[in-house]
């Protein structure tokens, strides 16, 4: 009945009111932040130094080692600070099927063990997204420096394992990946390294380790390069940064893999020149496919180029 739905109405009324109370009551309290400030250390200390004591052009301590999984054609391991990084590299194998192919094709993996990260994850047997979409990003940085024209109708599997990631995880599987595609002996145009930068509020670093990371990050830059030839094979930027800004990281990036291919061809050519002169005291035939020096004496001749 009418009266029925008029007393509806009021109890309604009646039962709004303490809630409209409250609204006006909060619309006069202060603003808020809706979130905390960040409790995160500076990025510089007032000396410009970071807080592991290097500069913001320092790249972390770097190792390499060719030859760290004998079963393979080609390995390598690397270490970036504290990132560790190691790659082994199979074929080239001939391809399945009956479609003949004029280029070989380059297989990419690239997995995070359960305890590379701070939180202990494990990762499904197909790879998470991450590792699916990392994997995806290694092979668009390594494609470009292969001569897949020279190995029709081949297979070559590059498999990249992070041991542990402080921060650089594919810019440290990018280089050691490459460095063990030089040790199978494969025909390279140049050996890529790769490096990132970090925008830590407006200060631009090189090489940010996972404590700088978890700070203020406005953006992320990675630069995969072939410095023989000037070539950039990969570039990932993330975050909402100026166009002054991109390009100081990338010119920061691009003056770290210089450096990173400097160390990397060392390593190269020491390799090929110990197994030489192991093969000189023994007197047999140098393994040149083997052990890199196929590989090193490429670069060193695109180098002279």
């Amino acid at each position: 009945s009418s009266s029925d739905i008029t007393q509806l109405r009021h109890d309604s009324a009646v039962r709004r009111a303490p809630s409209t109370m409250v609204a006006k009551d909060l619309g006069e309290l202060p603003r808020l932040p809706l979130s905390r400030a960040s409790t995160s250390a500076a990025p510089l200390t007032p000396a410009g130094v970071r807080c592991d004591g290097r500069t913001v052009t320092a790249m972390r301590p770097v190792f390499l080692r060719l030859g760290a999984v004998s079963q393979a054609a080609g390995s390598a391991y690397l270490e970036l600070g504290n990132t560790k990084v190691v790659c082994s590299v199979y074929g080239p194998h001939q391809t399945d099927g009956r479609e003949y192919l004029q280029r070989g094709q380059l297989e990419t993996s690239l997995r995070f063990t359960s305890f590379a990260r701070r939180e202990r994850c494990k990762s499904p047997a197909a790879g998470s997204p991450e590792e699916k979409e990392l994997s995806m990003a290694l092979a668009a940085a390594l494609e470009g420096s292969v001569q897949l024209d020279q190995y029709p109708k081949s297979t070559i599997a590059v498999n990249v394992l992070v041991l542990q990631d402080d921060g650089g995880a594919l810019a440290a599987a990018t280089s050691c990946a490459s460095l063990a595609l030089a040790d199978a002996g494969l025909l390279l145009f140049d050996m890529v390294a790769a490096c990132s930068c970090a925008v830590l509020g407006q200060v631009v670093v090189l090489d940010a380790c996972n404590d700088e990371l978890l700070g203020d990050v406005t953006g992320r830059t990675l630069v995969a390069q072939m410095p023989a030839l000037n070539h950039v094979t990969l570039l990932r930027q993330s975050g909402t940064v100026s166009f002054e800004v991109m390009t100081e990281a990338m010119q920061l990036a691009l003056s770290g893999c210089s450096q990173l291919h400097a160390e990397m061809r060392s390593a190269v050519l020491k390799k090929a020149a110990s197994a030489s002169a192991q093969s000189t005291v023994t007197g047999g035939e140098p393994a040149a496919a083997s052990d890199g020096e196929a590989a090193a004496a490429h670069v060193a001749k695109k180098k002279k180029a």
